[in-house]
């Protein structure tokens, strides 16, 4: 009878022994599909919301950017700057080089524009074909003007080298510090305005919105 027992015991120690090993293996199986789900989910979303040339986040996820960043103003009265800015005669680069060295000019660009603009609050973007944006919370237009001094110096002083041939761009830029009392249309309209007036003060300068009625220009 002890003998028995023991076996019974024996036997019900390997089941439960197993069963909770084939449990584990379950539970570990399911955890692996749902972190390579969650990996795929995130993947697939930066995909969307980044521009697949230049690793910048795109129109989409800039037009989100400043509506968060309006209704986070109304909230807490934060500053935030807009920078909105081009690259100087890029089509002639286009058609001097061709379209590969023209992407190569955008790639550069904006690889300067995250190493200039890398705090984690930063967001830089790309919202047209030579066209980018650069979102700064906690930055008044003169804060965000120091900042493009030293974006601007990098592009001026840089010789970028694609395909055996020796290149130099410059880029020119508008900035605009939201208002109290603007909305996000009359932020991005403000910040182009100021663009347009670097583009005809003879562009590789950039330009501040005026935040009363006389445009205050930094170049």
């Amino acid at each position: 009878m002890r003998s028995k027992s023991r076996e019974f015991i024996d036997s019900y120690v390997e089941y439960t022994s197993k069963r909770d090993e084939r449990r584990k293996k379950k539970i570990s199986s399911i955890k692996k599909n749902l972190d390579t789900v969650k990996r795929k989910l995130v993947e697939a979303d930066r995909t969307m919301r980044t521009d697949h040339m230049t690793g910048a986040f795109n129109r989409k996820s800039f037009d989100e950017h400043i509506k968060n960043q309006w209704n986070l103003r109304e909230v807490s009265q934060n500053v935030v700057s807009l920078c909105i800015l081009d690259i100087d005669h890029f089509k002639k680069v286009n058609d001097t080089y061709g379209h590969d060295i023209g992407d190569f000019v955008i790639k550069e660009c904006v690889r300067i524009l995250h190493e200039s603009y890398g705090r984690g609050t930063d967001f830089v973007a790309r919202i047209g074909g030579e066209e980018f944006a650069v979102v700064l919370q906690d930055h008044n237009s003169e804060h965000a003007v120091k900042r493009a001094e030293e974006a601007f110096a990098r592009v001026r002083k840089e010789v970028f080298v694609h395909q055996d041939k020796e290149l130099r761009f410059t880029v020119s830029m508008g900035i605009a510090q939201l208002e109290s009392g603007q909305t996000v249309d009359q932020w991005v309209k403000s910040a182009d305005q100021a663009l347009y007036e670097s583009k005809q003060g003879g562009r590789n300068r950039w330009t501040v919105a005026p935040v009363t009625a006389s445009l205050k220009k930094v170049s």
